[in-house]
């Protein structure tokens, strides 16, 4: 096998292992350790058996039942006797999250890596990306309604499988990625770099409070999953209104509130979710015109510039 089937051989394990982790596993602070609990299956309601739990502290696993008793849940029957044959944890939800109960939350050294990716697990991220959002960035590409000769932008573009595809439509044009991550920018560039050397496609380094484009660079923006990080909504509407032509529209993807499963699971010190009626007022407040808004936990919204 070649270095590079090697690479992505490696990459698809490491992205099947790191799903597992957001899905299935969550930290369960004891006493005086974190475990990392795997493979737990619901057997009964408030009852899940056959896991098994890793203490770090000494590298050694053990096996059990998670319960929950009056709201409390326990462990029981550690297989090793590494941990204890009875357990109570101070935190609940987390031992509930971990034992595959709704409400898993995404750890924050995780969601830090979705917002700005970096290092090894960058790259699993940004393989992950590619994979789990790709039919939600299909739906926003669609609605964009990119013609042949526009120009597009893309915030956020992360990995860069959009921008092939952006371009397939924009024959004519030119479609730019844009990421804050040095790493997502190398690799956007990487998959696409046919593409760059046309000079069809190009990808920057960059967050949405500067673009480095001029002023009415675009026919066309889209962002997808990334509101979240914008400290300052306005601002960033601001941003996207300053590189967009006088008509041109853009396209926000993005989960609101209403999602409630999305809310409970990614860390607030990370994500910041906010109501539909919230984004739409401070898309007028940034000088930007509301064309519709599809969905109500994951919404679609496409707007303008006026003319």
């Amino acid at each position: 096998m070649s270095a590079r089937g090697c690479l992505r051989a490696w990459q698809a394990d490491a992205a099947a292992r790191l799903e597992q982790l957001v899905h299935k596993f969550a930290g369960a602070y004891s006493e005086t350790r974190w475990f990392w609990p795997r493979w737990f299956r619901r057997t009964a309601p408030g009852v899940w058996s056959q896991g098994r739990l890793y203490n770090p502290d000494d590298g050694r696993t053990c096996g059990g039942t998670v319960r929950v008793k009056g709201g409390v849940p326990e462990l029981r029957g550690c297989a090793l006797k590494v941990v204890c044959r009875s357990q109570i944890w101070r935190r609940p939800q987390d031992v509930v999250a971990a034992a595959g109960a709704p409400g898993v939350r995404l750890p924050i050294f995780i969601a830090e890596q979705a917002r700005n990716a970096h290092g090894v697990l960058g790259r699993v991220i940004a393989f992950v990306m590619a994979r789990k959002t790709w039919a939600q960035n299909q739906r926003a590409i669609d609605a964009l309604k990119v013609a042949p000769e526009d120009h597009v932008l893309d915030i956020g573009c992360g990995p860069g499988r959009a921008l092939s595809a952006l371009a397939a439509k924009a024959v004519r044009g030119r479609v730019v990625g844009a990421d804050p991550s040095e790493l997502m920018a190398e690799i956007a560039s990487d998959r696409n770099k046919a593409l760059l050397r046309s000079g069809r496609v190009d990808v920057a380094v960059a967050g949405v409070e500067a673009l480095p484009f001029p002023q009415t660079s675009f026919d066309k923006v889209l962002c997808v999953h990334l509101v979240y990080f914008w400290a300052d909504l306005v601002a960033a509407l601001r941003e996207i209104r300053r590189v967009l032509k006088p008509g041109g529209q853009f396209v926000l993807l993005f989960r609101t509130t209403a999602d409630e499963r999305a809310t409970s699971a990614f860390p607030p010190e990370v994500y910041r979710f906010r109501a539909l009626a919230e984004v739409i007022a401070d898309l007028r407040s940034a000088g930007l015109d509301l064309i519709e808004a599809d969905g109500e936990g994951v919404v679609l919204l496409r707007g303008r510039r006026p003319a």
